[in-house]
């Protein structure tokens, strides 16, 4: 047996330094396992806007992004035959609603709709956190009601909302429509990948509606009302 101190010290630090070595090589993995999941946990959070990062912004729905939002509820059904919703947050100048309104394919009027002030400088970029809601009711004989399109637009807090009347753009009838903007799919859940990257000066189309011939799937107006007597779309647009 050495009884040396020296070697009885050398061999106390050898111990200790394999136990160290020991304890590192099953807690080291599990250190980078917590940062990894630590670090993706705040970037999800701060991408979808969750948590600690909301702030004013929609929470769940990425910076410069708009997501269709469900309109399921019975109450939905109750109020309109067809209604959609969006959400969006965006970083720019403003973001407007424009109705328009063509005969056989002629623009005879277009109407920015619902105009909100939400900054001091209608040039200067700034975070907008906004909500769209919009409603069709088909004309009905039993209530005698002419067909109206309705719409609740929120953008920073402030709002606005209104009910249009159809019979104010000639429409006896609707024989034709689409809704919602295309690409943009109904989301699921709060953190869902469905949201619709936002492109400044692209025209949204929300809805479009015609009463009477038939119906264009194109964006390209005097085509898509070219054989319509009266055709109407609101649609947004973010500058």
């Amino acid at each position: 047996m050495n009884d040396n101190p020296q070697d009885q010290v050398l061999l106390k630090l050898i111990k200790q330094s394999k136990r160290k070595k020991r304890l590192l090589n099953i807690f080291s993995p599990l250190i980078v396992t917590f940062l990894f999941l630590l670090i993706t946990g705040i970037l999800f959070l701060n991408y979808f806007n969750l948590g600690p990062f909301t702030g004013d912004k929609i929470a769940g729905v990425p910076d410069n992004h708009l997501r269709m939002e469900q309109t399921t509820s019975p109450f939905n059904k109750l109020l309109f035959d067809n209604s959609n919703a969006y959400q969006f947050n965006y970083y720019g100048t403003r973001v407007e609603l424009w109705l328009a309104h063509y005969q056989n394919g002629q623009k005879m009027k277009e109407t920015q709709i619902g105009p909100i002030i939400v900054h001091d400088s209608p040039t200067e970029k700034h975070q907008i956190a906004g909500s769209l809601a919009y409603g069709l009711n088909q004309k009905s004989e039993k209530e005698q009601d002419n067909a109206a399109l309705s719409f609740y637009f929120e953008m920073n807090g402030a709002s606005t909302s209104d009910k249009i009347n159809l019979a104010d753009y000639a429409f006896e009838d609707i024989t034709g429509y689409s809704f919602g903007i295309r690409g943009a799919t109904d989301s699921q859940t709060i953190y869902s990948k469905n949201s619709h990257t936002i492109t400044k000066d692209v025209t949204y189309d929300l809805i479009t509606l015609i009463s009477e011939g038939p119906f264009y799937q194109t964006t390209e107006r005097k085509e898509q009302f070219k054989d319509n007597p009266n055709g109407l779309v609101l649609y947004l647009v973010f500058k």
